[in-house]
């Protein structure tokens, strides 16, 4: 199977991961977590993996670098969260973040370099957060009335029900501040 081409025929950029994840062409399952930790065995690709999200329960997109044993976390343009390091084989449930300590100043460096080689995690944050206000002026927008928009967004049948009948009048004030920022702006959150 080329794990790097789509049922559409389209050939895909980056390295396929899958021969660490199947035996003999069948998947594996295990029953702990699984970690790679042969590092120097790597020769067919670069010796990292990048990831990102964009989610519905984060205001934050993140961005995510693994290099050898280091996991290296940006949110945002990476100016409103302190990003995060972690040695994934000494602290595999990310307890202690590295990139506290000064020691590890050239490591966050380094990696970081990396992550913008693959990814401009500034501008597509800001592209998310375009995404974002348009679609809830849109989905605000397709409402008849200001009141069918008030009672829906407050129905027990939404999920933040709970946080909008604590304060609604303070998340109508966030809202309306949200939708004045620029894009490239997410302090508006902290």
């Amino acid at each position: 199977i080329n794990w790097n081409e789509t049922t559409e025929g389209v050939t895909l950029d980056g390295y396929s991961l899958m021969q660490y994840l199947l035996t003999d062409g069948e998947a594996t399952t295990y029953d702990e977590p699984k970690v790679y930790d042969d590092f120097d065995a790597v020769e067919d690709r670069p010796n990292y993996v990048m990831s990102q999200f964009h989610g519905d329960n984060i205001h934050l997109s993140w961005f995510l670098l693994r290099q050898d044993e280091y996991k290296y976390v940006v949110y945002g343009s990476g100016k409103e969260v302190t990003p995060r390091l972690y040695n994934m084989a000494n602290d595999p449930d990310e307890m202690i973040d590295l990139a506290m300590n000064e020691s590890y100043a050239s490591k966050i460096q380094s990696m970081d370099k990396i992550l913008r080689s693959i990814v401009d995690y500034p501008s597509v944050s800001e592209n998310v957060e375009s995404y974002n206000k348009e679609s809830y002026v849109l989905w605000k927008n397709s409402f008849k009335n200001q009141t069918q928009f008030n009672e829906t967004i407050t129905s027990n049948q939404i999920r933040w029900y709970e946080s909008w009948k604590y304060d609604s009048d303070g998340c109508y004030e966030a809202l309306d501040e949200w939708l004045k920022t620029p894009n490239d702006t997410f302090f508006w959150a902290f």
